[in-house]
């Protein structure tokens, strides 16, 4: 580390320990009995300091950026300075409520990046899938009613084959899709299923060959319906 990264932490420890005082003196003096209950507000006074750059980035402040580059540049501090050890100095004073509000935000945020991790992928799938389609070759579709019209005039092919309810309206999906490929999410969330059923499901009907699967790059499995699965239909 450089030496403003020492005055930095320097500015958190004291602001900290300033105001672990502070709010030792503001307790009364029953309650300030015991080295323990002693210690504690300077323990959470520099907790709530030393977690103020913390706080300053998801409030999207650059001061302490600009402190550092300014010192970079002047080699000296410039007046943010006081207005950082203000923020460490206001944290440490409200230590226990500052720190209970940043771990709720963190925790808020978390989960807002895990459901735009989630949802980021569910759109990369449908992005496969439509990928897949137009990359199909284009005698694809003929060759595909031409397979379904053989089965069908093949009676054993033509039998009719046991689904469960569920598995009739995977595949009817599959059959009515604006796509030929379709993605798990996407089926997912048309049919009113959780993603680990919809995938049950369309692993059942691959191995009874109704349904055609493939793995693209990105590991996800995209799957379309088979000229047997449309015979299913009807």
């Amino acid at each position: 580390m450089h030496a403003e990264h020492y005055v930095i932490i320097g500015i958190m420890l004291i602001a900290g320990l300033g105001g672990g005082a502070t709010n030792l003196l503001r307790q009364a003096p029953e309650d300030s009995q015991g080295l323990v209950k002693k210690l504690a507000p300077f323990a959470l006074g520099v907790a709530a300091a030393f977690a103020t750059p913390l706080f300053l980035s998801l409030a999207k402040s650059q001061i302490i950026e600009n402190l550092l580059e300014n010192h970079e540049k002047t080699k000296s501090f410039s007046a943010d300075i006081f207005i950082f050890f203000g923020f460490c100095l206001v944290a440490s004073l409200s230590s226990k409520v500052f720190l209970e509000r940043l771990t709720d935000q963190v925790l808020s945020l978390k989960s807002q990046v895990s459901a735009l991790h989630v949802k980021t992928g569910e759109i990369k799938e449908d992005q496969e899938a439509i990928e897949a389609t137009l990359e199909s070759p284009p005698d694809e579709a003929v060759k595909f009613k031409n397979e379904v019209a053989r089965r069908k005039s093949t009676p054993e092919e033509s039998v009719s084959l046991k689904v469960s309810p569920m598995a009739k309206m995977c595949l009817k999906a599959l059959a009515n899709g604006a796509f030929v490929w379709r993605s798990v999410s996407k089926m997912a969330k048309e049919l009113g299923l959780s993603r680990e059923t919809m995938e049950k499901v369309l692993n059942e009907l691959v191995a009874s060959e109704l349904v055609d699967s493939k793995t693209v790059e990105s590991g996800h499995r995209l799957y379309r319906i088979t000229a047997l699965g449309k015979l299913r239909l009807g």
